[in-house]
């Protein structure tokens, strides 16, 4: 049966360093029995574990408690399509092992692709020596837009996905809570939890190569910390942010550069008046080494293009987060929704 105070003192534990029985009682306002019986159930569950005694003036040390971080598992996936990057972590979102792989067959069937996704994520964790029952949910990037829980993707250069219910196939077969959300949302709340940006507005920007020597630009508003989704989960999109293989042909280096800073700005300058951020931060990580120039020459056209308007100094940095941050952030939402609702985790593992 569920225990509101157990799932109390686990909230309360989730981020801490430790606490005693004493600062539990104090920060939650329960009675030192009721805290003791919530640590010995939470014990009896593996959630928890203890600390160690802590330094006393006088009297015995007292013993304290932390979140048990392994002992269960979530799942970050970023579905590129065809690619696909996964990432198994604990309970705080840190990574214990990933994989980079590619989705084979007909892409544009979306329920026979979600059913080989959900058959790989199986076989991989199990694979990875940790059983599927430890696993306590998973959380889906997708380069499209999520619409009342319904999956369209419309890429030029991506199978055409409409309407697909995705997170109700993914649970019914994968038996756990799934997330599903915008893979460039996932990667600027990867960035803004490991990147250790703590800005009021944060306005984050992705680009990541298409299959056909294309571009796409995405994007993702955290407000304090919390993803902006928009009314219809369209939130942060740019306007034609896509740069098509005929404007790139032939061009390399510093004419790269340029072309690509161009067009982003183009479409960035109306976001940033609009949103008035504290920070852009750009990952830019698949040109490798002309990050730099590009990152360069989108703060010079930014400029340019906002001079004479009324709009605070805008910061545009690289992102700190590198590799697979979509799913990263996969994980990291997952293991959110598990620190707000930390009852969802007292059944997970048993049988």
């Amino acid at each position: 049966m569920f225990n509101k105070s157990a799932a109390a003192v686990l909230q309360a534990l989730w981020w801490s360093e430790g606490l005693t029985r004493r600062e539990l009682t104090s920060m939650l306002g329960l009675s030192r029995p009721t805290v003791d019986k919530a640590i010995k159930e939470l014990l009896a569950l593996d959630l928890i574990t203890p600390l160690g005694r802590r330094p006393s003036g006088g009297g015995r040390p007292a013993l304290s408690f932390m979140l048990n971080a392994t002992a269960r598992l979530v799942l970050g996936v970023d579905l590129e399509l065809p690619h696909l990057d996964v990432i198994l972590a604990d309970l705080r979102g840190l990574p214990v092992k990933t994989k980079r792989t590619k989705l084979t067959g007909d892409l544009s069937d979306p329920l026979a692709t979600l059913s080989r996704l959900a058959d790989l994520l199986r076989a991989w964790t199990e694979e990875a020596g940790h059983p599927w029952g430890q696993v306590a949910g998973v959380g889906v990037g997708v380069p499209g837009f999520i619409v009342d829980g319904l999956v369209s993707i419309l890429g030029r250069n991506l199978p055409t996905w409409l309407r697909v219910p995705a997170q109700k196939v993914l649970e019914e077969r994968l038996g756990v809570p799934v997330q599903v959300n915008h893979d460039v949302h996932f990667m600027a709340l990867a960035e803004a939890q490991r990147g250790g940006w703590n800005s009021r507005v944060l306005l984050y920007l992705a680009l990541r190569p298409g299959l056909r020597g294309d571009m796409r630009l995405g994007a993702s508003l955290l407000l304090q910390g919390e993803i902006y989704p928009g009314a219809h989960g369209n939130g942060a999109t740019l306007y034609r942010a896509f740069v098509g293989p005929e404007e790139l042909e032939d061009l390399a280096g510093e004419a790269l550069a340029e072309r690509l800073a161009e067009r982003l700005t183009s479409s960035l300058v109306h976001a940033v008046t609009l949103f008035d951020p504290d920070r852009v931060v750009i990952q830019a990580e698949a040109l490798g080494d002309l990050e730099p120039l590009f990152l360069e020459r989108c703060r010079r056209h930014l400029e340019q293009a906002l001079a004479g308007e009324f709009v605070g100094p805008v910061e545009v940095v690289p992102a700190r987060v590198r590799g697979p941050s979509g799913a990263q952030g996969a994980a990291i939402g997952v293991v959110q929704g598990l620190a707000r609702w930390p009852e969802r985790l007292f059944d997970v593992g048993r049988g």
